[in-house]
């Protein structure tokens, strides 16, 4: 079986997909990185896709389209092994929210298709409060995460990477089974949340 988590920034997912591979011997942890597989698989469309701009246009947004592709047709390339969770930490899902927060630009891209995945997605929620005081604690601030605390759950920062992420999760919803677990209070019960609603789902 194969889950993709998601969640925004503070939510987790490092943390419970750390936790869950510790704990369950069946867990394979995996970060998605772009792959050649999907091409090879998917040669027309996914060469084409890849490499066209699809209407993106000028500005920061076009070199993030040919990766985003390669990882989207890589997820769709993966294979589980019978009685095996392979949990992906970081999915398209993740991707996705994260280049277009970092690039306008590519709202107007057909970005809908690369949420086509046949894997089960798993979005873990917390209330804002909890993350941003997590991201505030977080030692090694990306670009991403230093935007967020700096804005402040109140700020337009904060309040545009919420829309855009349930923007994707209402297009994901269209097109594969979407659970949501909420990861507040006591990580090891948080934990067990997750396992839970994996379980319910396969």
């Amino acid at each position: 079986m194969i889950v993709e988590l998601a969640g925004l920034p503070g939510s987790g997912k490092s943390t419970i997909a750390r936790r869950l591979a510790h704990h369950q011997i069946s867990v394979h942890r995996q970060v998605l990185a772009p792959s050649w597989l999907g091409l090879i698989r998917h040669p027309a469309r996914g060469v084409w896709e890849s490499v066209n701009p699809n209407g993106i246009g000028r500005g920061s947004g076009w070199p993030a389209w040919p990766m985003l592709w390669l990882r989207a047709l890589g997820q769709r390339a993966i294979g589980s092994r019978a009685g095996r969770v392979h949990l992906l930490e970081e999915g398209i899902t993740h991707y996705l929210w994260r280049a277009m927060f970092l690039h306008p630009s590519l709202t107007e891209a057909p970005w809908a298709a690369l949420l086509v995945q046949p894997h089960l997605l798993v979005v873990l929620e917390v209330e804002p409060e909890i993350r941003l005081s997590r991201l505030i604690g977080k030692r090694n601030k990306g670009k991403v995460n230093r935007a967020l605390a700096a804005s402040g759950i109140d700020g337009e920062v904060w309040q545009r990477g919420d829309e855009l992420f349930e923007r994707l999760l209402a297009e994901a919803e269209k097109s594969r089974r979407v659970v949501r677990v909420s990861t507040g209070g006591n990580v090891d019960e948080a934990m067990e949340r997750v396992w839970v609603a994996t379980d319910e789902l396969s």
